[in-house]
């Protein structure tokens, strides 16, 4: 069984969900994550909000003896649609030149948009989805080629890029999948492969016969036995592991490593670990995490701060916002007190599966989480709740 998670980078995402506009209409995004009517948020009440992941950004990378990389991510609906985007990574890239910018998308956008948007961005994710129609995906893919070139160019901010994948069930989209993932595969195309719905409570959640799921987890298309059956589809999604949504990589200890029965007897074996990128196991349920420290969540359109998108975990073993816009200077204060205290405390994990956030340090011993803070933070020591 796994014992901890330990990160190899130290990455605060802050992901802002701009609203629930989108311009596709996945049969297996549900409605709460996408419509087609949501008024979008003006200017002038996103730049109010843009403080927040500014100054915490800022607190923790003054907190940290080690590079740390700070991003604001961008995620919707579709974040693209949103008059305002341009502006707002514009005025985020003047406040602090030394936060990256990011943007989850599904690749939907006008060739010139992407010129502009790239002069500030540093980082994009596209989710491509083959359900669309044949003239939407022709569109995105040129544009992912587009972005491929753009990371080269001088004349764009943008490093680099990855794709999510989502694999679909229906062999024909699962053969364009196949097709696709050779493609990219010679052209350099950095890419995931995700399955649609990851346990049987997902009401969009696909079923995949054991070729698909072989293929979602090594990106090869073994051959099924020979029958006269048809593969009979299953398999959930689960089977096939969960990838860090970032591409991050991350070291996965296992309970055999605590030979002596304390973390530091595994300290001086971590980097010999081989680097992880899938889980499979992910019920960290009572874990001891970090997530806090390493993710916030902007909800615009409820006017809510999250530690996290999905597992909305807080400090005191409940779910839910850890405040609204009103409450933006409390939060930076939260922060404020780590730094000048240099106590940091951690979450007690209530829930029974891990999504977004399972390459972010975490333990059934809350000893190793110290042992990470002590490597990583300076003077900094682990504490158990946060009054």
């Amino acid at each position: 069984m796994n014992s901890a998670i330990w990160q190899n980078t130290l990455d605060f995402n802050c992901t802002w969900d701009l609203g629930r506009r989108c311009n596709m209409d996945c049969s297996y995004c549900p409605p709460h994550r996408h419509n087609t009517s949501s008024p979008h948020s003006d200017l002038k009440g996103l730049l109010k909000v843009a403080s927040l992941p500014i100054q915490v950004s800022q607190t923790l990378r003054e907190l940290s003896n080690k590079p740390i990389s700070t991003q604001v991510n961008f995620t919707g609906g579709e974040p693209t649609t949103n008059p305002h985007l341009l502006s707002l990574c514009q005025f985020l890239k003047e406040a602090d030149e030394n936060l990256g910018l990011s943007i989850t998308t599904n690749g939907l956008f006008s060739s010139k948009f992407l010129e502009d948007i790239t002069q500030y961005v540093h980082y994009l994710t596209v989710s491509l989805h083959f359900e669309a129609s044949e003239k939407t995906k022709k569109h995105v893919l040129e544009n992912i080629y587009r972005i491929k070139e753009l990371t080269t160019s001088s004349t764009s901010l943008l490093g680099d890029f990855h794709i999510n994948m989502m694999v679909h069930a229906n062999d024909v989209y699962f053969a364009e999948a196949v097709e696709l993932s050779s493609q990219f595969k010679k052209d350099n195309i950095p890419f995931s492969l995700r399955a649609i719905g990851e346990h049987p409570n997902d009401k969009g959640a696909h079923l995949y016969d054991k070729q698909q799921i072989g293929f979602i987890k090594t990106g090869k298309l073994e051959d099924e036995p020979t029958n006269e059956e048809e593969p009979v589809k299953n398999k959930e999604g689960k089977k096939a592991g969960r990838p860090c949504c970032g591409n991050r990589s991350f070291k996965v200890i296992r309970e055999e490593s605590f030979t002596s029965g304390t973390a530091c007897s595994a300290l001086n074996s971590i980097e010999d670990l081989p680097d992880a990128g899938r889980v499979s196991e992910r019920n960290f349920k009572d874990w001891a995490c970090l997530v806090h420290l390493f993710f916030m969540h902007i909800y615009q359109e409820k006017e809510q701060v999250f530690h996290h998108q999905t597992c909305k975990a807080k400090l005191d073993g409940t779910t839910g916002p850890i405040g609204n816009f009103e409450d933006i200077d409390k939060i930076v204060e939260f922060y404020r007190q780590i730094l000048e205290t240099r106590n940091v405390p951690y979450i007690r994990c209530p829930n029974k599966i891990c999504n977004c956030g399972l390459c972010i340090t975490k333990a059934k011993n809350p000893e190793v989480l110290d042992l990470f803070l002590k490597q990583n933070f300076k003077n900094a020591s682990l504490i158990r709740n946060h009054n």
